[in-house]
This record gives C-alpha cells, sequence and structure tokens, in this order.
C-alpha cells in the first residue's frame, strides 16, 4: 500500500486543535483515523486521511493555516532514520539528495526533488514537492513545505534559506502569515510547489557530520526498506503529472524517456497490477480536481491542462469520477467526501 505515511506527519496536531477549541476524537472519526495511532509515531495512517483531516479540520475550524501550524511544531526528528542520514551529510546538496532517495521511508505517497529554478536562473535550484493524493491537499501542501524549510533552516543548519515559495494553489493566509513563515516572497497559482533554493548554498557543509554515523543510518535503510522507485508506476505517475497539458503523453512518448519500447512498458505495468490508462485517466483525474478548485481557469482551459482534447469530454470524465459536472466540482469547494474521495 503505498498512500500510507508514519503518523510522525501529524505531530503537533493534537496541540493546534486544542489551541483552536476543536474536537479532536471528532475529526480523526471523520476520516477514520484511530486516535491510539498517534500515540506511535512510527504508526503507519492513510495519507490520503491525513490530507483529508487537515483540510476537514481548516473549514470547520475555520483556521486557514492549520498546516501551517502543525508544521511550527515539527522538526526534522519526524523523517525517523533518515533524519540521520541527513543530519550527517557532509553538505546540504548530500542532505537534500538523501532525503529525495529516501523520503519513501516517511511516506511513499510523496516526494522532493532537486529540479531547476522554475524561473531559469542558473543561480537558482528548486525543491519541489510532489504528492499522490487527490485534491485538494493545500493544507498538507504548505504544511511539508514549512517543515523543509525549517529542516533546513533549524536542522540541518543551512546559512541560506530559500530565496522564493512557490505554491500551486490560491493564497489561504495573510501574507504576512506566510513572510513570518517563510521569510521569503511567497508566489500562488504556480505549476509545482517548490522552495527556490540558492543553487551555491548546495555546497554548504554541514555542521556536525559524522561520516560513520551516516553509513550505518543508510546501510539500514538499504537493508530494511527496498527502494519503490525501481518499480515504474510511481515514475510514470510523476511523468504524467508534470507533462500533462504541456508535454506528449501517449504511451510511446512516455515510454521513451525510460529508454523502452511501449509494449514493454505496458508489461511491466500490468505486473504492477496496473495499465498506462488507467494510470493515465487517474492523473487527468486529479489535475482536474486540483484546477477545478484551487483555481478560476475557464473549464476550456482545463480541458487543455489536463489533455484532453474538447470541453465535453472534460464534462463526461467529470461525471464519471464525480458523479458531477465540472461547474458543480468548482461549486462544491473540494470539501465534500463525496467529492474527494477516489
Amino acid at each position: 500500500m503505498s498512500d500510507v505515511v508514519r503518523a510522525a506527519a501529524l505531530r503537533g496536531f493534537s496541540s493546534v486543535i486544542a489551541e483552536c477549541g476543536g474536537d479532536l476524537a471528532a475529526l480523526l472519526a471523520r476520516v477514520g483515523i484511530e486516535p491510539a495511532l498517534l500515540d506511535s509515531e512510527d504508526a503507519v495512517i492513510s495519507h490520503h486521511s491525513l490530507v483529508r483531516l487537515l483540510e476537514h479540520a481548516s473549514a470547520e475550524l475555520k483556521v486557514p493555516d492549520i498546516g501551517l501550524r502543525v508544521a511550527e511544531h515539527q522538526d526534522i526528528s519526524i523523517l525517523g532514520p533518515l533524519a540521520v542520514v541527513m543530519l550527517h551529510s557532509a553538505t546540504l546538496r548530500e542532505a537534500v539528495e538523501s532525503a529525495s532517495r529516501f523520503m519513501f521511508v516517511h511516506s511513499p505517497a510523496v516526494s522532493f526533488t532537486l529540479t531547476d529554478d522554475p524561473d531559469g536562473s542558473p543561480d537558482v535550484v528548486g525543491l519541489r514537492y510532489s504528492l499522490n493524493s487527490p485534491p485538494p491537499t493545500r493544507q498538507v501542501v504548505e504544511m511539508a513545505l514549512l517543515v523543509a524549510h525549517r529542516v533546513g533552516r533549524l536542522d540541518i543548519g543551512a546559512a541560506a534559506g530559500p530565496i522564493g515559495v512557490d505554491f500551486p494553489h490560491s493564497r489561504l493566509s495573510p501574507p504576512e502569515r506566510y513572510a513570518e513563515c517563510f521569510g521569503a516572497p511567497v508566489r500562488f497559482g504556480r505549476p509545482t510547489a517548490t522552495l527556490r533554493l540558492p543553487a551555491e548554498g548546495l555546497a554548504l557543509s554541514m555542521t556536525a557530520a559524522n561520516p560513520l554515523l551516516r553509513q550505518l543510518a543508510l546501510d539500514y535503510l538499504t537493508v530494511r526498506y527496498p527502494d519503490p522507485h525501481q518499480a515504474y508506476v510511481p515514475r510514470v505517475r510523476g511523468y504524467l503529472d508534470q507533462a500533462l497539458g504541456n508535454g506528449a503523453i501517449e504511451l510511446a512518448a512516455v515510454a521513451a524517456t525510460f529508454g523502452i519500447h511501449a509494449r514493454t512498458l505496458q508489461r511491466r505495468l500490468v505486473a504492477e497490477g496496473t495499465s498506462y490508462a488507467q494510470i493515465l485517466d487517474a492523473a487527468r483525474r486529479d489535475a482536474a480536481l486540483r484546477h477545478l478548485i484551487d483555481s478560476d481557469l475557464a473549464l476550456s482551459r482545463v480541458t487543455t491542462a489536463v489533455g484532453l482534447a474538447e470541453q465535453s469530454a472534460l464534462t463526461r470524465c467529470c461525471l464519471r469520477w464525480f458523479g458531477a459536472t465540472p461547474s458543480a466540482v468548482r461549486r462544491a469547494g473540494g470539501v465534500d467526501d463525496a467529492v474527494v474521495q477516489r
């Protein structure tokens, strides 16, 4: 089951709900999370339930920055053994690359990846956050990027913070709240969730690196946790999430990016229990829901953004996916379980 996350991701949630006057037990029951799981950070919970929990809590308590509030209770230790590898890396780049490689230990549903700067600057790199969960994912995205920022600034000891932060959704909280959290310009309605970092900062030496401890932790992770990126399903889904609306999404084109024939890719996907058509359909569904909820794009542009040729095709797909037209999904706002449930 790939849609899981360590319960450490909810560290601080109960305190935030208490501060906001909410009913913790009722919120957990609504998304099917057993309260006892919050007592063991190594327990696993559904990642989709985590996403829904934050969205429901924000809506019901009328607290738009609940994801940011929870993140303020967290530090690198929520990553378990991965934290040891990162803390004892030689440079910030090595720490970030370790996080990219082993983030699946914390949750196979999410990833952090170093990329080129979204604005094309050669002096900037992007740390892009991706997740496999249907929208709305606004609160968990804000929580994840603030935790990543805090890890870099407070735990790893990076001398330079981000020069910018990009979110794919519209602004939820006042601008000063984001300035308080990130200390850098924040943009909304961007293609991806990304921390923009000065490239030279990646060469910074870590303050307390211990190569022996790092190697011991690496050996532990390598032996205990097989790498899911050797599978093709998450790799195909990751490609499609980036290519929908602005790239080639035909089976042959996707297979070519992995250096294999289309029939070979299809056989491997079938061996993993799915098909290319199913993965493409799920990527379109989640992208459509995100655009309908988190943007005011005209329906014709949503159609293009999810790689469909005609708006009537988008309507048919939404009726199949959600039991409602695109306009009805947009009016619902995405908090209703009947809309967001897979």
